[in-house]
């Protein structure tokens, strides 16, 4: 094919008009340009468009690419990492582990728990596995602020995405911190033992709570959108069950002191509530 017949001829002054035959070749003519199916247009095969050996192919939709929290490599490294750390401690340490799972329905002391959980002592496998409960409590935190919290399109791609679970660690820590001062205090100034126990008992019931659902809420952390709503179900089932242990343990030794259940309902809302809440509303204001 030769150049004239692909391009216009150029003149000094501009562009000249070119015939069909130039432009598109020998076989090529210029149709009226008027619609052929009474006044407007008329379906075609692709045998008719494109040749006899073409046909259409169906593909499914694909769904629209969204900026999401929990892409950054961070987030993903510290959810594999996690993991690997936690199925390590479950291999290490399986003894105690059935110790605790029976603890949750029987009345053991952490003695008795200790001796049957062998080489690992008791205050060395709580404070591993508190330290592991808390990057879990950071991942879910950052999971939260993704499906909850709507963040204009600027925010995505910047360093946010990345150090979100560093920023949930730091509010993690915040929550810790809490939890040790508000023990501390009430128990210098009430000077009891009451709390030094219900600590006690706060920090087993976490324990427990990450050996037993630690595989379902990292499920949860990688679930599609599509599926988050099942698992989101799923898992709050099993957090208000694990729930329900822990207020039925501090209830009884509110009731064993004989301390009243105003009193006790005041610890639950000084104890959870009150810093939830706090960081439930600090935490938009300063994301958005």
């Amino acid at each position: 094919m030769s150049r004239d017949s692909l391009y216009f001829s150029l003149q000094a002054d501009g562009y000249v008009d070119g015939t069909t035959h130039q432009i598109y070749g020998k076989a090529s003519e210029l149709a009226t340009g008027d619609v052929a199916y009474n006044g407007g247009y008329q379906e075609a095969t692709a045998e008719q468009m494109f040749g006899a050996t073409s046909y259409v192919e169906s593909y499914d939709s694909v769904p629209p690419l969204e900026p999401t929290l929990i892409d950054g490599w961070l987030f993903q490294l510290i959810v594999i990492v996690g993991f690997v750390a936690y199925l390590y401690m479950l291999l290490r340490s399986w003894n105690f582990i059935g110790s605790i799972w029976h603890g949750m329905f029987l009345h053991r002391s952490e003695r008795h728990m200790r001796d049957e959980g062998g080489e690992l002592p008791l205050k060395r496998f709580k404070l591993s596995v508190s330290l592991l409960g808390m990057v879990l409590l950071a991942l879910v935190v950052v999971r939260v602020v993704d499906s909850s919290v709507q963040l204009d399109a600027s925010e995505y791609g910047g360093s946010i995405d990345t150090l979100m679970p560093l920023y949930a660690m730091f509010a993690v820590m915040l929550f810790v911190a809490w939890h040790y001062v508000l023990h501390s205090v009430v128990g210098v100034v009430t000077r009891s033992a009451v709390m030094s126990e219900a600590a006690s008992i706060t920090t087993m019931n976490f324990v427990r709570c990450i050996v037993l659902l630690y595989p379902l809420v990292t499920i949860w952390l990688i679930a599609p959108a599509n599926t988050l709503t099942t698992w989101s179900m799923v898992m709050y089932v099993a957090l208000g069950l694990m729930l329900l242990v822990y207020l039925k343990e501090t209830f009884f030794m509110f009731n064993e002191k004989k301390i009243s259940i105003l009193h006790w309902i005041l610890y639950l809302c000084a104890a959870i509530l009150l810093p939830i809440s706090f960081l439930c509303t600090v935490i938009p204001k300063e994301l958005m």
